[in-house]
């Protein structure tokens, strides 16, 4: 058996002490894929795994962006986006998420990235970013976003953006490494 740490829920706890020291991690991925689990010299980490999306909308050269309303990241810029509710795709948690959070209606286009994000009370955000394009609508603050604002790419660098997001969207080349 592993050495645990376990900073999710008591069945993440039971999860972890039922784990034989052979079990390969990702055979511990597939058959428990709402936990992150990773592998330490000796030790096995798991965290209670939350499916959540965001949406990439660059027109006329500015990107929009949202100030966050709550937990993780109040009060920092960030893209829209959220959790994903049960029976819902990725897609459509995209485009339900910009309708609450802006007040715009997308069509849903490809998978721009995913990244994982620590979030508050042990949990971990699987972030799935996907391009998305407006079809309708005037962008106006909803649901848990404070300010919503189209962005001009080379003014975004200056934002006060949620942890880690100016690296992903340089990465992405959604913004240029110079903005």
């Amino acid at each position: 058996m592993y050495s645990t740490v376990s900073l999710g829920s008591t069945r993440v706890k039971r999860f972890l002490q039922r784990i034989p020291q052979t079990t390969s991690i990702a055979t511990l991925r597939a058959n428990r894929p709402q936990f992150v689990v990773t592998r330490e010299p000796s030790t096995l980490v798991a965290v209670t795994e939350i499916a959540a999306v965001g949406a990439i909308a660059v027109r006329d050269g500015c990107l929009l962006l949202i100030r966050r309303g709550h937990a993780p990241s109040r009060g920092r810029w960030s893209l829209p986006g959220g959790r994903v509710e049960a029976g819902e795709t990725a897609q459509e948690a995209v485009a339900r998420e910009v309708a609450e959070e802006t007040g715009l209606v997308v069509t849903v286009g490809t998978l721009v990235g995913e990244v994982l994000r620590a979030g508050p009370g042990g949990v971990a955000y699987r972030i799935q970013d996907f391009q998305v394009t407006s079809t309708d609508g005037v962008a106006a603050a909803g649901d848990d976003a404070t300010e919503v604002a189209w962005v001009p790419i080379e003014e975004v660098a200056g934002y006060q953006l949620s942890a880690g997001l100016l690296r992903t969207l340089r990465a992405w080349a959604v913004i240029p490494r110079k903005a």
